[in-house]
């Protein structure tokens, strides 16, 4: 987080006296998080009566019926992702009590972003997160996977923490999925998968243009279940260039890797 803050980060730096973006979430966020808490518990103190999972066209929101404010979340989606929108309706509400008033992330992409970030510290608070991943050693596809364990988050949120938040990885992260089928050779039934799998995800400079790159690690991967560490090259410019590629199979034909 450490590119120019949105308005209503500013507003939280202002408010809590620290000039990092990172650090001044977290401050703010420690300001109403205690000992032992839990989203749940966050949520109660900030006057949330019940929390209810019910199908919804939505990941959820906040409401108020009769006086009561409920928050609810969209049961057919992931529990990573539930708790993740659970999170981010409490990012709404603290940010609706710093301002005195009532927030809408469908009006503001700003105000969106900034309870993003309040969820992701929420969910790993930043000096846990450097701790951990400080003990998981370099860089890598199991690390980002214990990552995700430990804190109960997506990859793509464990991702986004120690790429963009933190710092702590400098290295891009992406992750790929085979989705359809192609023929193999000798092969009657019409089994298989495709050559290159498409991009679900990606944090950091992507170095090539297409989503799906031919890289010969991803079909080695998918029936491996170590990871594969290899280089591999790409176009730029009309010049192929190389770049080492660690890529794990982590299961439903989806691919993480570490790009350096």
């Amino acid at each position: 987080m450490k590119r120019a803050p949105n308005k209503f980060i500013r507003k939280i730096i202002t408010v809590v006296g620290e000039s990092d973006p990172t650090r001044a979430v977290g401050a703010f966020v420690d300001i109403h998080r205690r000992v032992g808490d839990t989203l749940e518990s966050i949520a109660s103190r900030l006057g949330v009566a019940d929390i209810v999972e019910e199908k919804l066209p939505f990941e959820g929101g906040i409401f108020e019926d009769q006086g009561h404010v409920r928050i609810k979340i969209n049961s057919l989606s992931p529990r990573v992702r539930q708790r993740f929108t659970l999170a981010h309706e409490i990012g709404h509400l603290l940010l609706a009590e710093m301002l005195k008033g009532n927030t809408d992330c469908s009006r503001d992409k700003q105000l969106e972003q900034a309870c993003d970030a309040i969820a992701a510290e929420l969910l790993m608070p930043a000096d846990q997160s450097v701790s951990f991943t400080r003990q998981l050693g370099p860089p890598s596809p199991q690390a980002l996977r214990e990552l995700s364990r430990k804190f109960g988050v997506s990859l793509h949120t464990a991702a986004l923490r120690v790429h963009s938040d933190l710092e702590l990885w400098p290295q891009s992260i992406g992750l790929w999925e085979f989705k359809g089928k192609r023929q193999v050779a000798g092969s009657t039934t019409g089994s298989g998968v495709d050559d290159c799998p498409e991009e679900v995800w990606f944090v950091g400079r992507r170095h090539w243009r297409t989503k799906s790159p031919p890289f010969a690690a991803f079909q080695r991967a998918l029936t491996s279940s170590e990871p594969v560490r290899c280089r591999e090259t790409y176009l730029e410019d009309n010049t192929m260039k190389p770049i080492a590629f660690e890529v794990l199979h982590v299961g439903y034909q989806r691919l993480l890797g570490i790009v350096e």
